[in-house]
């Protein structure tokens, strides 16, 4: 390992601590220059942020969207710019004016606590949605018996409460739904009085309504012999 000599050492404090006064100075104006072209100096930074569908009538349902979220260009000077989060910004779409079918409208944009100097542009000004009417109906429950049933016996014998659901939803799934069925079960018994409960299975986007059961219960009742 090399070792300076004592006097490489000294020397070196004589320079630095010669006229220090003057070099820290210096070394101030120098900092303060950094930090003034640092601040000083133009960026911009891109966010996407998250679509707010609002207002839409209560009548209505959203199906589909073309866009759910806006791409937000902000250029300004760095140091206003790098201090920025996505949650200052808010973009929004009022449906308050919508019918069924395709609805285009401006996108809004809403920004909390941003530097007013600094320049904000949305890369689309405008978006599209696919909203339908909600319609309620009545449709029969058809239960799903996985097992067959045994030699003399009927379907007249099986009965199901209830025979029916009252359902809502878009009116398109409606359109093309005509009962509803339940999840697949066995039937354990075929001799006398035999009861089970057993779920039904709603397609995406149909719900029952307040008051209506997610189950059904299926009798099974004794068969006369005229029904053998």
């Amino acid at each position: 390992m090399i070792f300076f000599k004592k006097s490489f050492w000294k020397n070196l404090w004589l320079t630095i601590s010669k006229d220090w006064q003057a070099k820290l100075i210096c070394l101030g104006i120098a900092v303060a220059l950094w930090w003034f072209v640092y601040t000083q100096t133009n960026i911009q930074r891109s966010f996407y942020v998250p679509i707010q569908y609002l207002n839409l009538p209560p009548q209505l349902v959203i199906l589909q969207t073309n866009d759910t979220t806006a791409r937000i260009y902000i250029q300004g000077k760095k140091d206003k710019v790098t201090e920025l989060e996505t949650h200052q910004i808010r973009v929004y779409m009022d449906l308050s004016e919508a019918n069924p079918g395709w609805y285009t409208n401006d996108l809004q944009l809403s920004l909390k606590d941003i530097d007013p100097s600094l320049a904000i542009t949305m890369e689309k000004t405008r978006a599209s949605v696919y909203v339908d009417a909600i319609q309620v109906v009545s449709l029969p429950i058809v239960p799903r018996i996985t097992n067959s049933l045994p030699v003399g016996v009927g379907k007249e014998i099986i009965e199901f409460r209830p025979a029916s659901a009252i359902v809502r939803g878009p009116t398109y799934f409606l359109s093309n739904l005509s009962h509803i069925e339940t999840e697949p079960f066995i039937l354990e018994s075929f001799e006398g009085d035999y009861t089970t409960n057993v779920a039904l299975l709603l397609p995406k986007g149909i719900e029952l309504l307040d008051g209506s059961n997610n189950t059904i219960t299926i009798y099974v009742r004794k068969s006369s012999p005229e029904e053998r």
